[in-house]
């Protein structure tokens, strides 16, 4: 069981270290720099699309929001009522609350739209300037918003899950 519970921490502590991490670079700083960069930014985000970024990312969401889910399971005593009214249990309940949130805007909010952008992108940067190619910008200025949103989101949630189970053991001490 000991084992078990190391194992749990580490991929729980390393998922969303990556998890957060790129959230919050994203959000911060690449975003901001492709909208800056104008076509080229294009070109990076049909990059990173190419590479799975997107698609790779949500695996270390899971992975972390799983994992986290069996220690809290554990720890709890399987969500044993006395322990989940401790401060410990309430700290990491709502630390639990922000990062389960992160999980299903990415999910249903930046998933769904990364999905719909890709090809578009790669549709813009294949057509020569002119109406169809403002069409196609058309379509992907909502989706662009979207996603700025939905990651700006996501970065806050994890970042307010981290700050909150960061503490929560030692709350009420």
């Amino acid at each position: 069981m000991f084992a078990t519970l190391l194992v749990l921490r580490v991929v729980h502590i390393l998922s969303a270290v990556i998890w957060a991490g790129t959230a919050i670079f994203l959000a911060a700083f690449l975003e901001p720099a492709l909208r800056a960069s104008g076509p080229a930014g294009a070109m990076v985000m049909l990059s990173l699309f190419k590479r799975k970024v997107f698609s790779i990312i949500p695996i270390f969401a899971v992975a972390s929001v799983l994992s986290g889910a069996w220690m809290f399971w554990t720890d709890s005593n399987g969500f044993d009522s006395l322990w989940m009214g401790s401060p410990t249990g309430i700290g990491l309940s709502v630390g639990a609350t922000f990062g389960v949130l992160a999980l299903l805007v990415g999910l249903t909010v930046l998933g769904p739209t990364g999905n719909a952008l890709g090809p578009l992108i790669e549709e813009a940067v294949k057509t020569p300037e002119g109406p169809a190619r403002d069409a196609i910008m058309g379509k992907i200025g909502p989706l662009r918003d979207r996603l700025r949103l939905g990651g700006r989101l996501t970065a806050v949630l994890v970042v307010c899950a981290a700050i909150v189970m960061s503490v929560a053991r030692y709350l009420g001490q």
